[in-house]
């Protein structure tokens, strides 16, 4: 595996005088520092606008490729396992549940790969590298000031703060604070290169602000994290940084601590501005004690100071940090002995932080998802469910009844939705880049390059790890920044190793580097690879740009439709939706609108051909979406508008497919199976009558069969709910009374009338049941108030007591 290709001279001028490395290199740092701010790109705008973004940087980036000659690069594992992921998610639309998440997943990998090559292409040098890690850790720190400008109150940012907890930008607390703990060990990586007093004030500041936040998050998962990146970036950096990579930590962190007590306590108490003079604090002390260790390490190293005075001063540096810890583990246990360590972190914090384990809900509600997601990769064992998959199906699969649409777990999430091609190929991916670092740390220089190599190797390392156990990746900008920092490392690798003038096995013998070369691909000057070069890349830009742009375009149009629908200009929102239907074929809610429009118009205008129209789109919409709850319940509202009891049912029951541990949607169920078999004996169709309210009486069977499946500590709360149901009750109550079971009948609908909103209806069923049995006193005692609620009371009761036994 070829860490880089041999450095060269290019002999053959360019084919233009035309520079596009600029270009494409500031659309890089414009794609990374924004991607955070825009909800993690989690939602279709913003995600679609990146999309285009990323194609037209790539194919600038492509195009610079050609006009350089330089595509002579032969792809290692590392790139091979990024096009197999691709094409097992290209695959995956095959065998996809739901066909336009399916799709979407496709572009965002494509989009990684993508970023991966603009960054890999955009590293020439350490300056290079450098420039874009710093242009991520502008965009982190940018990330927690909004964060802690929302949590202290000096603006109002949607989703910034999620039950006192800091989601800023990203709108989830646990990948915000994975993200900012990457980043903190980006920043000590710049920090300890730079011998100037301004970068590393900047970065002392920066790094703890960035702990306090990550504090703030209340993310168990990234503090468990954090130490071990921090401590992994520290352990194996060359001797000339190792140390002062530990005490510029050892500032950042403590400093962000001191400054989290006294900030998150102060908006405990209801005092913000005390908050932030708090918060002020910690950062001025972050500058006192990396003044006070730059100037140390200036005196030290004059040549008039004896080196036993060093070996002194880094002993005694040694010892303080002991000392410290020391102090601070006795201080905290003997001041707070139950809380152990309450005296310097804020109260929630620590709460949370006590409540780590693996009996801990959170973890358990994890590993259960897993076994769920592995319970779908059965079913879909080689090319999966598509992207979406898992919140389509999980509702079948799941334990207990829970609501997530995420797996909470990237690597199951990929088997899921890639299925076994997929995640052999997220495995490869991995083993690859791990494989990348341990041919950098055997043959690499260890200089400046490895040490921004490493960090950016440590952050996706921190990030995968962290995606173990969290959906950090099913937001595009984490898995935009993991591919660019995947890119980074794999040209820093270039550049280390190609500095050491080692020869890694296989890589063959290695040409001098002369001054002031940069590393890159080989130089070709050959037409038709250039022609070759260019083609894929217009074709693979075009392939993201395409689609992203026509879904945008569909998503604008659909919105101004729905505003149209709500606006009661239903011809114009139909215009509208079926602009974006023919712009976006994949998505179900288009069509789903339109079936309910035509639907209304059609029972208004009693148009036939508006009729079937709604229909034709209410089936197409199911089709997209067969699993989408809000779908069929849009379908459900279509058939009932339109009278039509077959579809009516067929779509009750492919609701309860949706989610079969939903009681509400066997609720449903029983309602429409009692609505068709009252329209089946309006028709004369008695058989199908009985069939429906057969169906009705085994709808508790059906409950309990569900229970089954169950985890037994879930078992009993399921059966109460479904026992306590009303709504099954007078479905029950109908049933029986349909079937001349009086006196079962009245015992249910007694009990649902126990609800206020079915009392009305239950007494009116019970009053004909009573009726039915001959107790006629009872009968005129329910009527009586059964009129003083309703007035057509009687008319309703004949109605329930003219329909025939089945």
């Amino acid at each position: 595996m070829a860490l880089n290709k041999a450095i060269v001279t290019p002999r053959t001028p360019p084919i233009l005088h035309l520079n596009l490395r600029p270009f494409f290199v500031l659309g890089l740092w414009v794609i990374l520092f924004s991607a955070p701010f825009f909800r993690g790109l989690f939602f279709p705008p913003e995600l679609l606008t990146a999309h285009i973004l990323v194609g037209v940087v790539f194919a600038l980036c492509v195009y610079d490729q050609v006009l350089r000659r330089e595509v002579g690069f032969r792809f290692t594992g590392l790139e091979w396992a990024m096009l197999a992921l691709v094409a097992a998610y290209l695959l995956s639309l095959v065998t996809a549940v739901h066909i336009r998440p399916a799709v979407g997943e496709v572009l965002k990998v494509v989009s990684y790969v993508m970023i991966f090559w603009i960054a890999f292409r955009a590293v020439r040098a350490e300056r290079d590298l450098d420039r874009v890690l710093l242009v991520t850790y502008v965009g982190a720190l940018g990330v927690a000031l909004i964060g802690i400008a929302s949590i202290a109150g000096l603006f109002e940012f949607p989703g910034g703060v999620m039950h006192n907890r800091i989601a800023s930008t990203l709108q989830y607390p646990n990948t915000l604070g994975i993200f900012l703990a990457m980043l903190t060990v980006v920043g000590v990586a710049l920090s300890v290169k730079t011998d100037r007093l301004w970068p590393k004030l900047f970065f002392a500041m920066g790094g703890a602000v960035l702990v306090t936040v990550v504090l703030g998050t209340q993310s168990r998962g990234s503090w468990v994290v954090y130490p071990f990146i921090l401590g992994g970036f520290a352990a194996v950096l060359p001797e000339a940084y190792r140390w002062r990579a530990a005490y510029h930590i050892l500032i950042q962190v403590s400093c962000g601590l001191l400054a989290a007590k006294g900030f998150f306590d102060a908006l405990k108490a209801g005092e913000p501005n005390t908050a932030l003079w708090y918060l002020g604090a910690g950062a001025a002390a972050a500058l006192v004690l990396q003044t006070l260790y730059h100037g140390l390490g200036v005196w030290l190293n004059r040549e008039t100071v004896a080196e036993s005075t060093r070996r002194l001063v880094a002993w005694g540096g040694v010892g303080y940090c002991c000392l410290v810890l020391a102090l601070y583990l006795m201080y905290a246990s003997a001041a707070m002995p139950a809380a152990g360590g309450r005296a310097l972190l804020a109260e929630d914090v620590f709460v949370r932080a006590g409540a780590i384990s693996g009996e801990e809900r959170s973890f358990t509600d994890r590993m259960t998802m897993n076994r769920d997601a592995l319970r779908i990769v059965r079913d879909y064992p080689v090319t999966g469910a598509g992207g979406g998959g898992w919140n389509a199906l999980y509702h079948q699969y799941q334990s207990y009844p829970y609501w997530t649409t995420e797996t909470h777990n990237y690597f199951f999430q990929t088997w899921v939705e890639a299925g076994t091609v997929g995640f052999a190929a997220v495995l490869a991916l991995w083993g690859f880049f791990v494989y990348l670092l341990v041919r950098l740390w055997r043959y690499g220089a260890r200089n400046g390059v490895w040490v921004s190599t490493w960090a950016a190797a440590v952050a996706v390392l921190g990030l995968g790890l962290h995606s173990f156990f969290d959906f950090n990746l099913s937001m595009a900008a984490m898995g935009l920044l993991l591919f660019a920092y995947m890119g980074l490392v794999r040209a820093g690798a270039g550049l280390a190793v190609g500095a050491s003038g080692n020869v890694a096995p296989g890589e063959g013998r290695r040409r001098k580097k002369g001054k002031g070369e940069e590393s890159g691909p080989e130089v070709s000057a050959r037409p038709r690879r250039l022609i070759g070069v260019a083609v894929i890349g217009t074709v693979a830009a075009a392939v993201l740009v395409v689609p992203a742009s026509s879904l945008y375009a569909a998503g604008r149009l659909g919105a101004e439709g729905a505003r149209a629908m709500y606006g009661r200009d239903l011809d114009q929102a139909a215009e509208l939706l079926q602009e974006a239907a023919r712009r976006d074929p994949f998505t179900a809610t288009y069509p789903g609108d339109l079936a309910q429009i035509y639907a209304v118009q059609a029972l208004a205008e009693d148009d036939a051909v508006k009729r079937y129209r709604a229909i034709g789109y209410a089936r197409r919409a199911a089709a997209l979406e067969p699993y989408g709850i809000k779908i069929r319940s849009s379908n459900l509202n279509v058939y009932h508008l339109l009278r039509e009891p077959k579809l009516v049912v067929a779509e009750a029951e492919a609701l309860l497919l949706t989610n079969p541990l939903h009681l509400p949607n066997y609720e449903i169920l029983g309602r429409t199976y009692i609505g068709a078999a009252r329209y089946g004996i309006e028709r004369g169709e008695l058989e199908a009558a009985r069939d429906y309210v057969q169906k009705a009486l085994d709808l508790p069977g059906r409950v309990e069969r569900q229970a089954e499946r169950l985890e037994e500590r879930f078992v009993t709360r399921w059966r109460e709910a479904a026992e306590q149901s009303a709504s099954l009750k007078l479905v029950l109550g109908q049933a029986h009374y349909l079937r001349g079971e009086y006196e079962p009948a009245e015992a249910f609908l007694r009990a649902a009338a126990a609800n206020k909103e079915l009392k009305w209806e239950s007494e009116l069923w019970r009053a004909a049941a009573y009726s039915r049995m001959g107790e006629e006193d009872t009968v005129e005692e329910i009527l009586t108030w059964l009129r003083a609620e309703q007035g057509d009371t009687d008319r309703r009761f004949e109605e329930v007591l003219a329909l025939p036994v089945l």
